[in-house]
């Protein structure tokens, strides 16, 4: 990352969930070369990424459109989708897309979570020495993935409603192979 005449100051967002310890990093350009010092400081859960005062939202599943392009989604306990998925439902414009985390469903109806994934953890971002944390900054390390990597508590993320490794030609693999492609 180093180009001549041109100076970065690296910004981390540090969390811990219940899996692991994450380090979401952002580089940026800066005016003058900064020092190696770094200064951190705490935020506790809620306080620098705040819960929404929206408690979740249970919707009927007809309301979560499924084709988008030519893909056909099919909603999946535990994971994330933009909130266009489901704007009437919750109340946002088709283009909005912050995310929603989907917390149960039934064959009639989907709940989903619209509080930021971070908002429940207390948060540490490290910066170099006298390097001012700006809107632009704290918009880059808390929108662009923090806290989609951890499990939401008591809720088994479906990742695999079907075996994804499937092939077209399910025969066994002595006929699968017999013929050359």
């Amino acid at each position: 990352m180093k180009s001549p005449g041109v100076a970065y100051q690296a910004f981390t967002l540090e969390w811990h969930s219940g899996v692991a310890i994450h380090r979401d990093g952002w580089f940026t350009s800066a005016s003058t070369p900064t020092q190696k010092n770094t200064s951190a400081t705490t935020f506790a859960a809620g306080e620098w990424v705040t819960p929404s005062l929206v408690a979740p939202v249970t919707f009927p599943r007809a309301q979560f459109i499924t084709q988008h392009r030519q893909l056909t989604v099919t909603p999946r306990i535990g994971r994330f989708y933009p909130q266009a998925y489901a704007c009437a439902a919750l109340d946002c414009s088709p283009s909005d897309f912050r995310p929603f985390r989907l917390i149960a469903a039934t064959p009639d109806t989907l709940t989903a979570d619209l509080n930021h994934p971070l908002a429940r953890y207390p948060l540490r971002i490290i910066a170099p020495e006298n390097a001012p944390l700006t809107p632009e900054i704290s918009k880059a390390l808390c929108e662009t993935g923090a806290g989609m990597q951890a499990p939401y508590p008591g809720i088994s993320t479906d990742y695999y409603a079907t075996y994804p490794l499937s092939r077209a030609d399910e025969r066994a693999d002595a006929q699968f192979y017999a013929t050359p492609r």
